[in-house]
């Protein structure tokens, strides 16, 4: 994925919750309606992808959209074949040793599961869960539900 120069956008509903502080139409760029309660876990997902939803549903309650579930099931997903691949490493051993040369090389499934966990860190950034991105856009996960505030209101 490639980022685009400049600081990117806050998430419509972020700039509902904030009372819309740079007083500009919101128009119509609600990329769809906040859900009530958490939305249960999409069948695909195994049980590290069923923790990750949960975690991540718990934290980002305050800006993800049921238009986000489709990124989010994807990030899931990641995080079960991440899962499968760090097992199957533990399982096999780090690294063997060529018999030929004797010289010891990495898992082959290694680079594999760095490319997953880069994934699964391009994937944290377009739902605003890194601490950079939430600095950006200036959401910050709290223990009291904002959703439930906003919705009191």
């Amino acid at each position: 994925m490639s980022r685009t120069p400049g600081t990117k956008p806050a998430p419509t509903e972020l700039k509902l919750l904030r009372g819309n502080p740079g007083r500009r139409p919101l128009g119509d760029k609600v990329r769809g309606d906040l859900p009530a309660d958490v939305p249960p876990p999409p069948p695909s997902l195994g049980l590290a992808g069923q923790a990750a939803w949960a975690l991540y549903w718990q934290h980002g309650r305050a800006w993800l959209a049921m238009t986000d579930i489709p990124i989010l099931t994807q990030l899931c997903e990641t995080h079960d074949e991440a899962e499968r691949l760090a097992e199957r490493i533990r399982e096999e051993g780090l690294t063997a040793v060529n018999e030929k040369t004797g010289r010891s090389f990495a898992h082959h499934l290694y680079n594999d599961l760095r490319g997953l966990r880069r994934e699964i860190r391009e994937l944290w950034s377009l739902c605003y869960m890194t601490p950079t991105d939430r600095g950006r856009a200036n959401a910050k996960p709290t223990e009291v539900d904002p959703l439930s505030e906003w919705m009191a209101k």
